[in-house]
């Protein structure tokens, strides 16, 4: 019996589809607001409660990289901490003139 579809076919197929998938799952950064919810998700992996993450207004420079502070409560002391989050991987600060 013949397949319905080429094994070639079939294996560009699945690339296409995992392709897919896998840029679906990325964290899609397009604007401010994507980012600080991005900081936000880096913030509660390294520690912070969800709910008690509290950024400040925007990144700063600091020794060449860009840094986004903040405070949380920390799950575990269960105390009020501070954070910084380097953002150059998925940002690209724009140049002042």
């Amino acid at each position: 019996m013949k397949p319905w579809i080429s094994p070639n076919i079939g294996i560009l197929l699945s690339l296409v589809l995992m392709a897919g998938i896998v840029s679906g799952c990325a964290d899609d950064i397009q604007n401010a607001g994507d980012l600080a919810q991005w900081v936000k998700k880096q913030a509660v992996r390294q520690g912070c409660i969800a709910d008690t993450v509290d950024l400040e207004e925007w990144f700063v420079a600091e020794a060449g990289k860009n840094n986004w502070h903040g405070t949380c409560v920390s799950r575990v002391s269960n105390e009020s901490i501070e954070f910084s989050i380097n953002v150059d991987s998925v940002w690209t600060a724009s140049s002042e003139d």
